[in-house]
């Protein structure tokens, strides 16, 4: 499910670009985008997703 805006959203954090391990859970955001469309963001732990929130 890789895009040409980055890399696969189920694969690396959205924060600090960590590779997420396929049999992990792992805390994770959708964001509207302007078009309405949903983007997926997910985080290799709880302190990248709140550093995430706190500059988002």
């Amino acid at each position: 499910m890789a895009s040409s805006a980055g890399p696969d959203p189920l694969e690396v954090c959205a924060r600090c670009g960590e590779r997420l391990v396929g049999s992990e859970w792992y805390p994770a955001r959708t964001r509207a985008d302007g078009d309405g469309s949903l983007t997926i963001l997910s985080f290799c732990d709880d302190r990248c997703l709140r550093a995430w929130r706190e500059t988002d």
